[in-house]
């Protein structure tokens, strides 16, 4: 594992093979999100994100941590080791395909792909909000959706001069590919004292693609879909987003226990006034992001069903795949035009802009799109008939 960040566009310098990289605990956790820095403060547990591609490696990375991560962080860390040390294992596919049995359905759905995410991130909250308050209560709103390991003191005199009784490292098993994804949790480890690790998993497209070929049907994922996950993939960048400075690469899946241990001591600072300033123009592009990604999503399904309706179907296959490609063009063109309006909108409204342009946060305007792509298949269905009736 090293901390030199090569798929991000930028690097860290040290090298931590030896242990030694960094994300030194005196200057790790304590840097403000406006590069400012404060005292630190010990962390109470702390949120480790695992960040690449599909077929990346994450869910291996996930099973070495559950494996090992209890008994190796426990002795590498820094501080006092608290009497017991606890892996919490999420994996974002399985929540979801959780959901998808829950409501009998096999099939993507948008509404439930957001509101999976939406479960963990509340449970990961609640999880660390019961701890601090030492009730157990709704503990397992969290564990019910995880995998766990433990290690803990069987030496009595150890224990008794343990600094704390457990510590908690939630790794959540996602892409991650987003930053507004990643800034989520580094929000909750700042409001909840925790600590706030990415581990990057960078893989060349190709080597992605042909190991996503051989997996199981039901595990595969599209290669369209790690193609355009690999064009839009926002890699940590502490040169511009200071606060994902505790983030490091992992090489070859080996992790490196001493370096990691040392990111755990110290939580994410307490909001800096600039942070707080900033919170609210940051929350209003992450929930714009989210609803132009929904969008996406929704015209990409509206498409896939007109595709397959039967008056599609009884096209002659030439004039089929002419619809297709005629209606994803103009999908294409809607998309585009929803998230121009919107900027347009926005920066009326408020005076500022997202630099990505990222602004398709109005219901009615998504319900205007998908009108207009509609109304575009009928009227290329119509006109594919025509031609299909004409005598050549």
């Amino acid at each position: 594992m090293s901390s030199r960040n090569s798929c991000g566009g930028h690097s860290y310098e040290e090298d931590c093979n030896d242990g030694v990289g960094s994300m030194d605990p005196a200057t790790h956790s304590d840097l403000q999100a406006d590069g400012s820095l404060t005292s630190t403060r010990p962390a109470r547990g702390a949120v480790l994100l695992l960040c690449g591609l599909p077929a990346a490696g994450k869910s291996t990375l996930g099973a070495t941590l559950l494996k090992e991560g209890a008994t190796q962080l426990r002795f590498h860390l820094p501080f006092e080791s608290p009497r017991k040390l606890r892996i919490i294992y999420i994996s974002f596919d399985l929540v979801l395909v959780r959901l998808q049995e829950q409501r009998e359905t096999a099939s993507f759905d948008p509404q439930l792909w957001h509101e999976s995410r939406e479960a963990i991130l509340t449970a990961v909250r609640s999880h660390f909000e019961v701890t601090g308050r030492g009730d157990d209560g709704t503990r397992l709103g969290l564990l019910e959706l995880a995998s766990t390991s433990e290690a803990e003191s069987v030496n009595e005199r150890e224990s008794e001069g343990a600094a704390r009784d457990g510590y908690d490292v939630v790794v959540l098993d996602d892409n991650m590919h987003y930053r507004s994804m990643r800034r989520a949790y580094y929000r909750l480890a700042r409001d909840l004292q925790l600590a706030f690790v990415t581990l990057c998993l960078p893989i060349d497209l190709q080597e992605a693609l042909r190991r996503n070929a051989q997996r199981d049907a039901p595990q595969r994922v599209p290669a369209s879909t790690i193609e355009h996950m690999h064009k839009v993939l926002q890699w940590p960048d502490e040169q511009h987003h200071p606060w994902e400075r505790g983030a490091c690469t992992v090489d070859n899946g080996q992790i490196n226990w001493a370096f990691l241990a040392r990111s755990l001591p110290y939580a994410v600072a307490a909001a800096s006034q600039a942070d707080v300033a900033a919170s609210k123009a940051d929350a209003a592009a992450a929930t714009a992001a989210s609803k132009q990604h929904a969008l996406d999503l929704r015209l990409r399904q509206i498409t896939a069903v007109h595709l397959q309706s039967e008056c599609a179907q009884q096209l002659p296959p030439p004039l089929r795949a002419s619809l297709a490609k005629q209606l994803s063009m103009r999908k294409k063109q809607i998309f585009a035009d929803a998230k121009r309006q919107q900027h347009r909108a926005a920066v009326a409204a408020c005076g500022v802009g997202n630099h990505e342009g990222n602004y398709v946060d109005n219901d009615a305007d998504a319900d205007s799109a998908v009108d207009e792509l509609d109304a575009a298949f009928a009227a290329t269905l119509s006109k594919l008939a025509r031609e299909e009736n004409t005598p050549s």
